[in-house]
């Protein structure tokens, strides 16, 4: 259907149903019955418990047992990620409920957008084929839609990671044509929610930034942008970063070591080589991405185009910043998506207007060949993570049974023990749930303090 709209020019409906499309795939991977094992259950339980207290998130709301605060699968105040994921999916499940689909709702929304993104980028870029081919290859891309959904870790995280770092840069794209003071709070303004969603990594904003409105060496206009955007970043997100040091400064001094920890130390077992996220590339985008990855590269063409060293700067940096730390996830470098997206876009539209003058048939099928391949093999994986032929991920899980029978008894002042999925019975339930058995003195804590024991 994309490919009829686009040989008919009605761009319009090749976006709507781009965006139909997807919609279906994040609502069919965010119907799964159950939650997910990692990252996914952590962070639904700290935001169902941020609804009512957003300045203070928590694991376990009501420590009754004796925690250790640097174990953030089973401390108390939990400031592990930052906050803006939990406060939107605390946010969505204020407005749609405490159940699975208010967790995950507003995520497949802002995921939703961020493909319109991309159509947005891409035609502003280049032209309309551009971007909704790169929207489309968004729109169906495999990982995406499992962490939208949260069946991999870091999920909701990274998907929101990759709207506000979109977000940002669109906002930079139109800055060019609109050069307004009101358009470099709107890039610091996106860029800190990043920060607020994952971090330090939403500065690669600036090498874009520069990339497109750097006119030379002392080009002090573009440094005072640059300052403006800055202190914009720093006004949005440096208020929750003093607040967390001075409310929970020992959680919050632990969590700074464990973020470097990622650098020096393999954590989890997430480990890999140093070319980890370039080989990753072919699992995410398709095998033979590579070849209008080396294109971009070496065309000699508008050699120093800004758009192409935007392009280059949004993928090439976080895939080399993140090669150097020993742990290393594939969700690390989800934002550089959309980047490569176009890329690919970009590639495919200058080889389809290159078959006519091919001298050789041979060389035109191989052309041909080329471009079915960079869009059908997104296809084969979209399917792959979306298991849409699989029951894997319709079923619910034995132990929510358990966990329902429990929700039934929500009246009751309950502690849970020996229960083989604490985080996701503590989501489902009011009670307090431990994996352990409770020894005489915990046993006794728990009683005196007018809790009802129970075994899951």
């Amino acid at each position: 259907m994309v490919w009829h709209f686009l040989r008919k020019r009605k761009f319009q409906y090749a976006v709507v149903f781009i965006l139909i499309l997807g919609f279906g795939l994040r609502m069919f991977v965010a119907t799964d019955p159950f939650l997910h094992e990692w990252d996914e259950r952590y962070h639904a339980l700290v935001a169902k418990n941020t609804i009512n207290g957003p300045l203070k998130p928590t694991l376990y709301i009501n420590p009754i047992l004796d925690y250790d605060y640097k174990n953030w699968v089973g401390n108390h105040v939990w400031v592990h990620k930052q906050p803006m994921t939990l406060w939107i999916l605390a946010t969505s499940m204020k407005i749609f409920g405490v159940n699975l689909f208010g967790l995950r709702f507003l995520t497949v929304l802002i995921s939703l957008l961020a493909v319109w993104l991309t159509y947005l980028i891409g035609s502003k870029l280049y032209d309309k084929k551009v971007g909704i081919i790169a929207a489309y290859l968004h729109g169906i891309n495999g990982l995406i839609i499992e962490q939208t959904g949260g069946r991999v870790a870091t999920d909701h995280v990274d998907v929101l990671f990759l709207f506000f770092i979109e977000l940002a840069m669109w906002f930079i794209i139109t800055y060019q044509g609109k050069r307004a003071w009101w358009n470099l709070m709107l890039i610091g303004a996106s860029t800190g929610f990043a920060v607020l969603t994952k971090w330090l990594p939403a500065l690669i904003i600036f090498p874009v930034f520069f990339a497109f409105d750097y006119k030379g060496w002392f080009d002090k206009k573009t440094m005072l942008h640059a300052f403006i955007i800055g202190l914009t970043i720093l006004a949005v997100s440096a208020p929750w970063q003093i607040f967390t040091a001075i409310q929970y400064p020992l959680e919050n001094a632990w969590e700074k070591h464990f973020n470097w920890l990622h650098i020096t130390s393999v954590l989890d077992n997430q480990g890999g080589p140093f070319y980890y996220f370039f080989s990753k590339l072919r699992i995410h985008y398709g095998e033979i991405m590579y070849l209008p990855f080396i294109w971009l590269v070496i065309r000699k063409k508008n050699w120093f185009d800004r758009k192409k060293l935007a392009l280059l700067a949004w993928m090439m940096i976080p895939l080399l910043f993140f090669s150097i730390p020993k742990t290393k996830m594939q969700g690390y470098t989800l934002f550089i998506a959309p980047a490569v997206f176009i890329v690919l876009a970009l590639f495919v539209r200058n080889l389809s207007f290159s078959i006519p003058r091919l001298e050789k048939s041979s060389y035109q099928w191989i052309a041909k060949l080329i471009i079915g391949l960079l869009l059908f093999l997104p296809v084969r994986y979209c399917i792959e993570r979306t298991k849409p032929f699989s029951t894997e991920n319709r079923t619910p899980p034995i132990y929510m049974n358990r966990v329902l029978e429990l929700q039934k008894n929500n009246t009751e002042s309950l502690v849970i023990e020996g229960c083989s999925h604490p985080i996701e019975t503590m989501f489902f339930t009011n009670h307090t749930a431990y994996e352990q058995q409770l020894s005489n003195a915990e046993r006794l804590k728990v009683e005196k303090l007018g809790y009802k024991i129970v075994q899951f």
